[in-house]
């Protein structure tokens, strides 16, 4: 099947006009998302079916209340929510989205494609395979991911980096800018607050003895102080995947229709979850929202070389590190 191409041109740096394609294999791609993607239905009954802990006193809520200004801490009670207010107002941001980050993770939870690739990814980053600390059963593990929403498009991405006019209502997704590994409490890291000690002690003793299970924290790029923590699992089938030697991800190039191999790391899982996602034409997995004026400031503030805070440096190591973006790293 030829594939079909679409061209954009964008006003660049100094007024150059640029030209990018995009190529895509419309029918097949959808094919695809169709055959390996969970069920929509099966997505929206686990987001159900998820359960909170308490930020101040790690219950498991039955009924949750929410910070109303960040949209991204949970309390079981008013009182709980009072007594953690001095260590929150540090890091609390209001946020345009309604619901700031938390419906979208949910999506990210029931979605067992990406949560085996977050836990392959955290096999591979701690070598898990070959740990002897006892990491995941003795002694917690945390793994850090850094979310941001960023044009379904990917000429919408282009005119945005350049400052170019985008629609006011720019459809966004999901999309995984970065994950790095820690073990709490030794050095340069600091130990788990006894919150979430609290929490991994209650997962490990509830999930199967052969899952590893650490923590995980998710912080959205618009806030990323604001971090959401919950128990997060390896499963012993993991290591199955890492026995076999040879690499799951496999690409059909929609140019020349070659397969192409990413190698089994960290950067190919990412971007197995951003391209499962991007291929998502009719929002299947629930990760496709409205970008907020947030989240369109931080891809215009990409090409700014002065701001060099994670929230930029993460999206620009993504352009860097994935294929789909080998046109526009030619003229960063």
């Amino acid at each position: 099947m030829s594939a079909s191409t679409s061209t954009v041109e964008v006003k660049g740096p100094d007024g150059i006009i640029l030209q990018f394609v995009r190529a895509s294999q419309p029918s097949a791609q959808q094919s695809t998302i169709d055959e390996i993607a969970v069920p929509k239905e099966v997505i929206k009954s686990r987001k159900s079916s998820i359960r909170l802990f308490c930020t101040t006193c790690s219950t498991i809520l039955a009924k949750q209340q929410t910070c109303q200004r960040c949209k991204s801490t949970y309390y079981c009670s008013k009182d709980c929510q009072r007594k953690d207010w001095s260590n929150h107002k540090a890091t609390c941001t209001p946020v345009e989205r309604a619901a700031g980050i938390s419906k979208l993770l949910s999506a990210i939870v029931a979605n067992d494609k990406l949560m085996v690739n977050l836990a392959l990814a955290a096999a591979i980053d701690l070598d898990l395979a070959n740990d002897k600390r006892g990491l995941g059963s003795r002694i917690p593990f945390l793994i850090c991911v850094n979310l941001g929403i960023e044009p379904s498009n990917i000429h919408d991405f282009a005119k945005l980096l350049f400052a170019n006019p985008v629609d006011p209502k720019l459809e966004g997704m999901v999309q995984f800018n970065n994950l790095q590994s820690q073990i709490p409490g030794v050095p340069p890291y600091t130990a788990l607050e006894e919150r979430f000690v609290d929490m991994w002690k209650q997962a490990r003793r509830r999930l199967p003895k052969d899952d590893l299970v650490g923590m995980m924290e998710v912080a959205y790029n618009v806030n990323p102080l604001q971090a959401i923590n919950f128990p997060f699992p390896v499963p012993s089938g993991i290591f199955d995947i890492l026995r076999q030697q040879e690499t799951p991800f496999k690409y059909v190039s929609a140019f020349t229709g070659a397969i192409m191999e990413r190698p089994l790391d960290v950067a190919s899982c990412l971007q197995d979850m951003n391209i499962h996602i991007r291929s998502d034409k009719k929002n299947q997995l629930q990760l496709r929202t409205l970008m907020t004026e947030a989240d369109k400031e931080i891809i215009r503030g990409v090409t700014d070389r002065t701001k060099n805070t994670n929230t930029f440096r993460f999206i620009r190591e993504k352009i860097n590190r994935e294929d789909l973006y080998t046109d526009i790293r030619l003229v960063l």
